[in-house]
Formats: C-alpha cells, sequence, structure tokens
C-alpha cells in the first residue's frame, strides 16, 4: 500500500479496519473465532510522522466569516462542518429526526409541506 503512493496514516487506518473486521468475527455461540494479537513491528507498518502531517484547521476569523454567510441554511452547514469536523456528505445525510433522542422540536419547511 505504500508503495502504492498512500500515506503511512492511510495504511496503518486501513490495517487498523481490517483488524477490526477478523476480531470482530465470531461464531455461533460468540467466541472469537480469530483471537489474533497484532504486532505493528511485525508487520513492519509504515510510522506515521505527525509533523508532516496535514492537519488542515479552521482559523477563527474563517468562522467569523462563515457566520456571516446571508443564507441560514449554508451558515448553519459551514459552521457545523467546521466545528464538528464533519464531511459534507455527513451533513447532508442529517435528518431532523436523527438528530433528537427525545421528540424533535417543530419544523416547518417547503420540504416538510410539499411532502405531507
Amino acid at each position: 500500500m505504500n508503495a502504492g503512493g498512500l500515506s503511512a496514516q492511510s495504511v496503518n487506518s486501513y490495517f487498523r479496519m481490517a483488524a477490526a473486521v477478523i476480531a470482530s468475527a465470531e461464531d455461533a455461540d460468540g467466541n472469537t473465532l480469530y483471537p489474533q494479537k497484532w504486532d505493528a513491528n511485525k508487520l513492519d507498518l509504515p510510522l506515521v510522522e505527525t509533523s508532516k502531517q496535514r492537519r488542515p484547521s479552521i482559523t477563527a476569523e474563517t468562522m467569523t466569516e462563515f457566520a456571516r454567510v446571508k443564507s441560514p441554511k449554508y451558515r448553519m452547514l459551514l459552521i457545523l462542518a467546521a466545528s464538528a469536523g464533519c464531511r459534507i456528505g455527513e451533513l447532508l445525510g442529517l435528518e431532523i429526526k436523527t438528530c433528537w433522542t427525545t421528540s424533535p422540536p417543530s419544523v416547518s419547511s417547503s420540504r416538510r409541506k410539499a411532502s405531507s
């Protein structure tokens, strides 16, 4: 994977995902099928150098600009994405009914009225 141009962080992330899938395999009685202890040194996983990681961050000035966006819908989308670290697809997939553990507040929108 490293030779394929993936970063060390990506290689380690893919490994952790595969290891979690293998660790979650159980028989009908709930016993682990593949008890495995993973040793990153023996597996020769690449070291992640945090100083070389691209970690973009949002400044206070950028957040202020987001707060000045005229459209309330886009303003909320930008602020939520920046503060929660969400990707745009995660935000667009949110539904009002999934955001509250109790009953949601009444929300009227043209979309909701059209589906009634």
